[in-house]
């Protein structure tokens, strides 16, 4: 592998900097353009102490203003935990100059979801949004702000979230869960000056056999979208 040099790298939710340590002990990235922004003051600190090197932000993503172009960016169940996170995922889109990469928790049918009453994380510090991201809401997302090579990897269906409004993670009731293929996703974008995109799609063949009705219905969306922006 060719090692990444002089790159600028943005991590949206740098968490307690695992993501850098990993590429640094990796080798194959130059982190000398490395900046990760995190809302906790605790993780921030952390990765002060631990990645000196690393530009560390202690700042609310959503809030951000006037924020940088970058080459690279990637985030892993950081957005879903925003309001409104396809507005955040814009953001990054248009902050992005090459490449981008994310995990979260989707669905196949019905909109995003991104309400504290719906669906939302209880920690000792607080009600925490457990947004619901629509795959294919994203995907289309992703092409209009440039992205022309998408490599969408399925994880499957999602455990069963409570309904017990008291349970640390809760989904209220009124979501069907199965109905809408509650599930996780990661997505690997690149732009490219190509007028047509190429969306490719995989998953674990176990998580195939597991999950044949969301595959079919992953395929049939893809192909539809593919229509709609190679026309």
């Amino acid at each position: 592998h060719k090692k990444i040099e002089n790159k600028s790298i943005l991590e949206i939710g740098s968490a307690m900097g695992s993501a850098y340590g990993f590429l640094q002990k990796s080798g194959l990235v130059d982190l000398s353009k490395f900046t990760g922004v995190e809302v906790s003051k605790v993780g921030i600190e952390y990765c002060k102490k631990k990645y000196p090197r690393g530009n560390w932000l202690n700042e609310d993503f959503t809030m951000l203003k006037n924020i940088q172009v970058f080459d690279y960016s990637f985030e892993r169940n950081a957005i879903h935990h925003m309001p409104n996170p396809l507005k955040a995922y814009e953001k990054v889109f248009k902050s992005t100059r090459i490449a981008f990469s994310t995990c979260f928790r989707s669905c196949l049918m019905g909109k995003t979801i991104s309400n504290l009453e719906l669906s939302n994380f209880k920690t000792l510090t607080g009600i925490y949004y457990s947004s619901i991201i629509n795959l294919f809401d994203l995907t289309e997302l992703a092409l209009k702000n440039g992205f022309r090579n998408i490599k969408i990897t399925f994880g499957g269906a999602h455990e069963i979230i409570s309904n017990d409004p008291k349970s640390d993670h809760y989904i209220s009731p009124q979501i069907n869960q199965k109905q809408i293929f509650l599930s996780r996703c990661k997505l690997f974008m690149i732009k490219t000056e190509s007028k047509k995109p190429i969306i490719s799609f995989i998953s674990r063949p176990d998580v195939l056999i597991k999950n044949l009705s969301a595959i079919i219905l992953i395929i049939n969306k893809l192909n539809k979208i593919k229509e709609k922006f190679y026309s």
